[in-house]
């Protein structure tokens, strides 16, 4: 995983950078009502202890001592975004976890090592635990439905046009759409 520094912040990828153009543009827009970027982590389970009776020497003495030590470390899940307050044409791409509250974790479109199944398991105890939706968003299949942020259209080295998003809208265009 590579950080990349954009605007004062560290990411963990091109594609949280993009979200988080997208998420500044929807803010500036008014299609949300704000956002967080790695907001506090959500524990799923705290960590498991183990307590045993060991003996040990002190001043010459044999005594019996407590112990306690962490047999499993806890497990906790840190988002990378949370919206607040989303335009009802927004919806249907995000599912609501708590009232006017939306957790979203950013996916690569293509992934050499892809962790599906451990998100996907991440996301099931989330819910179980906590009743905590966690939206997976893949910024240029969202791009597609709704808009492409203006930072997104160029490439950072040549300044040119993304091939991947040279027909989609900018969020002018979204918002002119009637409901």
């Amino acid at each position: 995983m590579s950080n990349l520094t954009f605007n004062g912040m560290t990411f963990d990828s091109l594609d949280e950078i993009w979200a988080y153009h997208y998420f500044t543009e929807c803010y500036e827009h008014d299609l949300i009502e704000g956002f967080v970027y790695h907001p506090p982590s959500i524990e799923i389970f705290p960590p498991v202890k183990h307590k045993e009776i060991v003996t040990v020497k002190k001043h010459g003495k044999f005594v019996d001592v407590e112990k306690e030590s962490t047999l499993l470390r806890e497990c906790s899940y840190t988002p990378d975004f949370v919206l607040y307050d989303i335009d009802k044409r927004l919806v249907p791409y995000f599912r609501e976890s708590k009232k006017g509250i939306y957790y979203v974790d950013v996916k690569p479109k293509f992934a050499r090592f892809h962790d599906d199944k451990q998100f996907s398991i991440i996301c099931k105890a989330i819910y179980y635990v906590h009743k905590i939706y966690v939206n997976k968003m893949i910024c240029p299949d969202l791009f597609k439905k709704t808009f492409c942020p203006k930072a997104c259209f160029y490439t950072e080295k040549t300044n040119k046009v993304r091939k991947m998003f040279e027909n989609l809208i900018t969020v002018e265009k979204f918002n002119a759409k009637k409901d």
